[in-house]
């Protein structure tokens, strides 16, 4: 029978395990007839068989397509590596946020890819993070559609120990519908905070403590919480959950960037340390950095020179001179607007997006691992290597 253990993993080359921990475990692997990388999820023949069917009707990049079911397994066309507890562990262990672009980029993938799903009335109802699958492109697969393999067993009760997000309804044993995804959606940005790097106004609202010129981040906070606790019958509808976050992110003002999260989930499941720099000895070291004189150019141990426009040379100036003065000091957000904008009459929430882009660049530039959020500000990382290059 095609669905017996042995018969699947004849199909296969050496099948690595993803996860295993619920009723349905899933592996990367290759074919074996042509190579082709793909995801296997073995368990229950019904289960998978309504996982398929979901899996076939809708059409979507972040939903992984359907290539060949079995009796007891199902084959994904997708050469995920990890998932997003996978992720997460390996983000802590090499001690990598996102950054709030990316975070938010990666919300909106799976938010889109629940849309496409509910437009063919097929929800997701329950998600956690082991419903994302990770390939080494970087590119995200939502898992799930049909049957939640990566939460429940074959009958439909949750069957692991990791968070689960769900809207009240569901949790309570009601219908998934797709105001019900959104929350559970919105539960998963708000679970992700604690491994990104927030904009010091969503920050402070999320703290519960807002300034004045956070009152808009403050409200639009408050307005998507009070939608997402709304029972099922007194809720609006989905598109006005939808109409909030939006409000939110304007009001947070940072565009998404889905071609970086692409790199960093990339080199996050390729195993890949966030520094490349090379210390005397030949180690890899992301706390180091060659610059030239007054700051024009960093030289990065990718083999890039860089040069620096006048607000990226004095934003990285005033970091590194009070670094010189007292090495673990911050810098407020403030001070930094000022000396990279001198003059300039920037609204207060205009100004700190503005230092958080500027901070953003440098680090992407090779800076990751010298330049560091701290407090309400930035500093350089305590203990960084400073080389100038005087040529």
């Amino acid at each position: 029978m095609e669905g017996t253990t042995g018969a699947w993993l004849g199909r296969y080359l050496e099948p690595e395990t993803i996860r295993s921990d619920g009723a349905f475990a899933r592996f990367a692997t290759r074919r074996l007839d042509d190579g082709a990388a793909c995801v296997v999820i073995t368990g229950a023949e019904a289960p998978l068989a309504a996982l398929a069917r979901a899996h076939r009707e809708v059409r979507h990049p972040s939903i992984a397509p359907v290539s060949h079911a079995g009796e007891l397994f199902v084959e994904l066309a997708c050469d995920a590596r990890i998932d997003g507890i996978e992720l997460v562990a390996r983000c802590i262990a090499q001690r990598r946020t996102l950054e709030y672009a990316q975070l938010d980029a990666l919300v909106i993938a799976v938010s889109d890819a629940l849309r496409a799903a509910a437009s063919c009335g097929v929800f997701a109802g329950r998600l956690s993070l082991a419903s994302l699958l990770v390939s080494a492109r970087g590119e995200l697969a939502l898992i799930g559609l049909g049957h939640r393999v990566a939460v429940d067993d074959e009958r439909g009760t949750i069957a692991v120990a990791h968070a689960v997000f769900q809207a009240p309804e569901v949790a309570a044993g009601g219908a998934a519908s797709a105001s019900g995804d959104l929350i559970a959606c919105w539960q998963m940005w708000k679970a992700l905070l604690a491994h990104a790097e927030l904009p010091d106004a969503l920050a402070r609202a999320l703290r519960g403590e807002p300034r004045e010129e956070d009152a808009s981040i403050a409200s639009s906070l408050r307005e998507m919480e009070r939608w997402a606790s709304e029972s099922a019958d007194r809720r609006a509808e989905c598109d006005e959950g939808e109409r909030r976050w939006a409000a939110l992110r304007a009001a947070i003002g940072i565009e998404p960037d889905a071609d970086d999260l692409a790199r960093v989930l990339g080199d996050v499941a390729l195993g890949l340390d966030p520094g490349f720099q090379l210390d005397e000895w030949g180690e890899a070291t992301e706390e180091s950095v060659a610059l030239g004189p007054a700051g024009a150019w960093i030289d990065t141990a990718r083999g890039e020179r860089v040069k620096l426009g006048p607000a990226l040379r004095n934003v990285l100036a005033l970091l590194l001179r009070r670094h010189a003065e007292d090495p673990g000091r911050t810098t407020s957000t403030w001070e930094l607007l000022e000396v990279g904008w001198p003059g300039e009459s920037i609204q207060p929430d205009a100004g700190a997006n503005r230092v958080y882009a500027t901070i953003r660049r440098l680090r992407n530039m090779g800076l990751r691992g010298v330049i560091e959020r701290h407090d309400d500000g930035y500093r350089i990382v305590p203990g960084a290597q400073i080389t100038w290059i005087q040529d």
